[in-house]
């Protein structure tokens, strides 16, 4: 992830704040693959980058926690935000994209959780105009049992 962000911010000019929250007893655990990166990136393009300046401004904080067995993993930004609409919208696609190869990330992190605990309540988006977002996945114990 930090690899990323060194790209993202020779890319783009600006100043971007990245904040982790990881208490120290969590930094073993494992999560499934492909799980930050993509809400990272989702906070970039969607919410950190201008479009018509095409600066990066703004804070990224990236926390995990445990919940009693459960893990919790949390990435919010404090960039434009969304819509009612369209934060309903967004939640909708989570698990019927609209189009293959388009609006992937959000989907195949909804897909894989529901694979993985068969439930569709292992992912959380919370966001308003000019708020933010904030998106919380929640790993349940019992896949820290197993692995």
């Amino acid at each position: 992830m930090e690899q990323y962000l060194v790209i993202e911010r020779y890319m783009y000019d600006g100043d971007l704040e990245v904040a982790w929250k990881i208490e120290n007893e969590l930094m073993t655990e494992q999560i499934p693959k492909n799980m930050i990166q993509p809400l990272v990136e989702n906070a970039l393009f969607h919410g950190l980058i201008d479009e018509e300046s095409g600066e990066l401004n703004g804070k990224i904080e990236i926390e995990i926690q445990r919940d009693e067995k459960d893990l919790i993993l949390r990435v919010s930004d404090n960039g434009i935000g969304m819509s009612e609409d369209r934060l309903k919208a967004v939640r909708e696609e989570i698990y019927q994209p609209e189009e293959r190869g388009k609006k992937i990330g959000l989907s195949n992190i909804g897909r894989r959780l529901y694979y993985l605990y068969g439930s569709s309540d292992g992912i959380r988006i919370e966001s308003g105009e000019n708020e933010g977002t904030r998106i919380t996945l929640k790993f349940k114990g019992e896949y820290f049992e197993e692995h």
